[in-house]
């Protein structure tokens, strides 16, 4: 009777420093996650610029536009210029070379010089290639394809 009770013992000690072990563990694993969302999920912009892009027809083939990396991220504004579309209002659609959709954006009005302008960061995109396609709207509401273009987000 002593030696199972002295047995039992021993393996509730084993259990507890065992348990205690992992608590302290999970502890420290919510702390650096906690910490990292205190950072926040984007990264800064390292550097911005600018990029005026003519927007291929929908019929061409599109040139890729190198926008930035994933891990030094820029803030790049675009100017696509779509001088042969004519449409009240336009809607963008980024679709990754894999054809997961990774926005929309609607109600686009082009500026005084013509072009459709949006600002977007790098560092949103996962590396790789995403096609964009442009999309006109006329008074109507009746939507037709205006002219597509390629992005590359490098990896670093």
């Amino acid at each position: 009777m002593p030696i199972a009770l002295g047995v039992t013992v021993l393996l509730a000690l084993v259990l507890a420093a065992t348990m205690w072990a992992g608590k302290r563990h999970q502890e420290q694993r919510f702390d650096e996650l906690r910490h990292e969302a205190e950072l926040g999920l984007l990264r800064a912009p390292t550097h911005a610029r600018a990029m005026k892009i003519a927007v291929a027809r929908p019929e061409a083939a599109a040139q890729t536009f190198a926008i930035g990396s994933r891990n030094a991220p820029t803030l790049v504004e675009l100017h696509l210029n779509i001088p042969y579309a004519t449409g009240a209002a336009y809607a963008l659609t980024f679709k990754r070379d894999d054809g997961t959709y990774w926005a929309r954006l609607d109600n686009l009005l082009r500026d005084s010089n013509g072009d459709l302008r949006l600002t977007v960061n790098s560092g949103i995109f996962p590396a790789g290639f995403y096609d964009v396609d442009v999309e006109a709207t006329n008074l109507r509401g009746q939507t037709g394809p205006a002219g597509h273009l390629r992005l590359r987000v490098d990896a670093d």
